[in-house]
Order: structure tokens, then C-alpha cells, then sequence
């Protein structure tokens, strides 16, 4: 019988893709999982636009936004103690945890039973527990943040950091490799630059194994973005036959890079298996939601690339603010007061597009005093100056400059998958077609219930 539990938490697959996965690859670890073991089909109640920072946190709490009000990132969580993620939860039973990366699991938590904590890479700061993992963390979040809807060149902070990492043996000789040879292909051909993000899991996993091997929590997550990633921007490629007039034809190299996605992750999946079985754990597989089709087109955006610049132009101190992480087209500020935070607002909102008498900015959420999420608007032309109070300024001034992003070509919906390689002890899914996923957390109870 199981007496513990790993959620790899693969974001966003949908069965679409999964079953396209195994049909293609019918000897991988996917396959094995879902016609050896427990598949279902799930589904979020979550409302408005879905995102991976709304859905996740419904998996975990037991009930969807409409209760937990979580909608963006790093928004203060005024229900957290009505609806406690499960880890804490578990904690309060004596069980031992280690996450691993959980979106909305900022602030790590610090007690006998909490055997390692990495927050997410949209964390307001690189705390984390045991302390050496915050080197990877400050290395993590300084290489989200510079590529933010873009891939973009390394800095010399992030060099830093990454040499910090060795140092201290976070990351290794593997790892090493892995990166080097990422470097040279891209030399060699820039279409593998898109790749760049693929080298995140196997960053991260390879330190996950490491704690996950020595620590053996009762329960323990890890999050990987990697897949999301690559179907926003290729589902085109792998599923051409979905889009009536798509702005560009499918490219090979882009189809092979959402391949490359699945088998990083069923490699490691693989691997899973293989330590799940050895120490009494049982595996999930859950993705919070899934993708598919959407039609868009390329567009000129703007980014902000000098914070401490725009605060400037606008005549702001720029001791009382604080930009916080988050996913593009997000901005996430947080002030020193809220007078200083309105002032703020009522500034960004001033800057608008020339001619159209349009704010470069809109207020997507403001549900805290002193914090606020702005997000950048679209705009079909690129214009070298904006217009503030009526005063034309060049666009560097303000710290921004124009990016080409593909808005990509899949995107959220609420169904998505759960795999479990746990046949036998599961009659407590007996029956269940559909799981609703905000009653994970009652499952999960359920589970560590069983005698």
C-alpha cells in the first residue's frame, strides 16, 4: 500500500496532445502511465480568463476563484487562511512536505516537517528553504524575468548567479553540458534559441531528484512550465488542421520542439516511476487545465525594460515603489503607501499612444492597498514617441522599447488530465470520469487516510 505522494505538476497538457503523444510514442512513459494506471479526465470551474496562477491554486485548495479570489500574481491572499493549500494542511496532520516550484506557494514555509521548499519563479523575493537552494532561486528569477515574452541575451547578474550555483554544487556537471551545448546550436542555428527554455526543467528536476532522494517527504510537488510554453506558441505546428487561416505555415523544427517538450518530461516522469516504486509512493501526473487552438496574429508590443527610467520621467521616487514578477503582458508594482500607489496609477494611465489618445496601460486588478497589476495594451504601430500630458517623449524614455511577439497560436481551457500510476490502492477514484479539480485536495485526504 502507498503511504506517499509525488504530483508532477506537467502544466497545462491537454489530452489532445497527450493522446497525439502516445500514438507517436507508443513504448513512452506516458503511455505506460495511462494504460497501466489510473487516467482521468479533469475539468476547473475557475471563471474569466484562465490562467496557470488561478488554476493551480484551485487544484490545491478546494475550491476555484470564486471563493479563493486568487486571479493574478503576487496579489496579497486574503483568504488564505478560509482556504489553506493542502500541503498546509497535511502539515497540521504531522506529515512531512517539499515543494518544488508550485505556482502561488510563495512564502516558503519553515518548520521540522517541511523538508524543502522552492517557491515559484514569480516570487517577490529568492527565499526558500534549506538555504542553499536560494542561489538557484536568485539565479531563477533573474532568468524569468529578463525573458518575459521574449528570448532575450544573457546578463552578466545572471552569469553571476549561475557561477554561484556551481560553486555551491546547486547546479552540475550535467547540467553544465546541457547548457553549453544549448549555447553552441544556437550559434550554429537561431532557430534554437526557442528552445532555450527547454534547459529549465532539467535545471530544476535534477535538483528536485536530489532532494527528493534524500529528504522521501510524504508529500512533495513539482512544477514545470516548459510544455505550456512551447504550445502557446507551436500548436500550429503540431496540429495544423485546427486553424481555418493562420498567419504563418507550420515549420517541422517548431512541431520537433513541442516533441522535444513531452520527452523531456516523460524521460523524468520515467524516472518517477522508477523512485515511486522502490519507496512507496504513488505518482500523479496533473496538469490544472490544458490548451488548444487559438488564431491570432504577430504584433509589436511594448516592454519595460527600465523601471527606476519610467519612475524617473515620471517624477516618481523610486524608493517607494517596487516592480514585482509576473508574465508578461503583467506589470506588478508594489508602493510604499497607497497614496503613493494611486499617484502611480494616475501617472501610467497618462501615457498614451500618439494619435489615438490611448493609455499604453490598463488596470487589470487592484485589490490591495499598496499593490496594483497593469498590464500593456496592444497596439498595431510601432511609434517612437509616446505622449504624456499632452508632451511628446521619446518611447526609451520611459524605459520601454517594442518587442515582436508572436501572440501565439494555442491557449487555455479548462479541461485537462490526471494520470496515476497507482492502479491497484485507487477505489477511491472508482467511478470518477471527471474530476472536478477542486475537489483534488479531498482526494489527496482521502488518500493518506487509507490504511
Amino acid at each position: 500500500m502507498v503511504s506517499k505522494l509525488i504530483i508532477y505538476e506537467l502544466n497545462e497538457l491537454p489530452k489532445r496532445l497527450l493522446n497525439y503523444y502516445i500514438k507517436i510514442k507508443p513504448d513512452s512513459n506516458l503511455s505506460k502511465l495511462k494504460n497501466n494506471g489510473i487516467y482521468l479526465d479533469t475539468h476547473t470551474t475557475d471563471s474569466g480568463e484562465l490562467h496557470p496562477w488561478t488554476t493551480w491554486p484551485t487544484f490545491y485548495r478546494g475550491v476555484d476563484n470564486s471563493l479563493h479570489k486568487i486571479t493574478s500574481l503576487n496579489q496579497d491572499r486574503e483568504y488564505e487562511s478560509l482556504y489553506p493549500p493542502i500541503w498546509k494542511i497535511l502539515l497540521k496532520k504531522k506529515k512531512t512536505i517539499g515543494i518544488f516550484g508550485t505556482l502561488q506557494s510563495f512564502p516558503p514555509l519553515y518548520n521540522e516537517k517541511v523538508k524543502f521548499y522552492l517557491p515559484d519563479t514569480f516570487s517577490p523575493s529568492y527565499d526558500a528553504h534549506p538555504k542553499e537552494l536560494e542561489i538557484f532561486q536568485k539565479f531563477n528569477l533573474k532568468i524569468v524575468s529578463n525573458n518575459s515574452g521574449e528570448v532575450r541575451g544573457i546578463r552578466k547578474i545572471e552569469i553571476k548567479y549561475f557561477l554561484d550555483c556551481i560553486l555551491n554544487s546547486t547546479i552540475r556537471k550535467r547540467s553544465l553540458f546541457r547548457i553549453i551545448l544549448q549555447l553552441i546550436l544556437e550559434k550554429i542555428n537561431y532557430k534554437y534559441k526557442r528552445r532555450r527554455s527547454l534547459l529549465q526543467p532539467h535545471l530544476s528536476f535534477d535538483i528536485y531528484k536530489r532532494y527528493l532522494e534524500e529528504f522521501k517527504p510524504d508529500f512533495t510537488t513539482f512544477f514545470t512550465n516548459h510544455l505550456a510554453g512551447m504550445m502557446h506558441y507551436y500548436w500550429l505546428d503540431v496540429f495544423p488542421e485546427d486553424f481555418n487561416q493562420p498567419y504563418r505555415d507550420p515549420k517541422i523544427f517548431n512541431k520537433k520542439s513541442v516533441i522535444k517538450a513531452l520527452d523531456i518530461a516523460d524521460k523524468q516522469i520515467g524516472l518517477l516511476m522508477k523512485f515511486a516504486k522502490s519507496n512507496s509512493y504513488q505518482l500523479w501526473v496533473a496538469s490544472s487545465m490544458g490548451q488548444e487552438a487559438i488564431e491570432r496574429e504577430k504584433s509589436q508590443r511594448l516592454f519595460l525594460r527600465d523601471f527606476s527610467k519610467i519612475l524617473k520621467t515620471l517624477k516618481l521616487k523610486n524608493s517607494s515603489y517596487k516592480i514585482l514578477p509576473s508574465m508578461y503582458p503583467d506589470i506588478n508594482i508594489e508602493s510604499d503607501s497607497e497614496k503613493n500607489l494611486n499617484i502611480l496609477i494616475k501617472k501610467f494611465l497618462e501615457i498614451k499612444f500618439p494619435n489615438i489618445n490611448q493609455s499604453i496601460f490598463e488596470v487589470r486588478y487592484k485589490n490591495n492597498t499598496r499593490k496594483v497589476n497593469l498590464i500593456f495594451v496592444s497596439n498595431a504601430h510601432k511609434d517612437n514617441f509616446l505622449v504624456y500630458k499632452d508632451i511628446k517623449i521619446r518611447v526609451k524614455d520611459f524605459g520601454l522599447e517594442y518587442g515582436i511577439i508572436e501572440q501565439g497560436t494555442g491557449y487555455h481551457i479548462p479541461q485537462g488530465v490526471l494520470l496515476i500510476n497507482d492502479k491497484k490502492s485507487n477505489s477511491i477514484f472508482k467511478g470518477l470520469k471527471v474530476l472536478d479539480t477542486k475537489n483534488v485536495n479531498h482526494y489527496i485526504l482521502r488518500l493518506f487516510q487509507q490504511k
